[in-house]
């Protein structure tokens, strides 16, 4: 039977301190290439298609994280509730703002109601 894990608040999984600056520079750096490829005035035959793809992805991925980042709890706000995969969620710990879910999920999508 797989065991149960706890998911700490994003700010006690750390964040390394350089990861906001990394990401900013990651999408100024694909806006240049998307820039420069444009100017380009390339026709679609000319640009690999699932290379401009994958770097929209890879754009999309960043914005994501940045997103991520900024959604830090609220100042000295305790957790009402917690849903988790949109299913209300009873194991968790407003004081210790920890959530307690199954091993056996591959992916769950946890939303903290403060």
């Amino acid at each position: 039977m797989p065991h149960a894990e706890a998911v700490a608040p994003r700010a006690l999984v750390g964040v390394p301190a350089d990861l906001r600056p990394r990401l900013e520079a990651a999408r100024l750096d694909l806006l240049a290439l998307f820039r420069a490829l444009d100017q380009r005035d390339l026709s679609p035959a000319e640009i690999p298609q699932r290379l401009i793809q994958r770097l929209f992805e890879l754009d999309a991925d960043c914005v994501e994280a940045l997103w991520a980042i900024d959604q830090a709890a609220p100042e000295n706000h305790k957790m009402q509730a917690v849903t988790v995969n949109r299913q209300k969620w009873t194991d968790f710990d407003p004081a210790g703002e920890w959530v307690t879910v199954p091993g056996s999920l591959k992916e769950a999508t946890i939303f903290m109601h403060y």
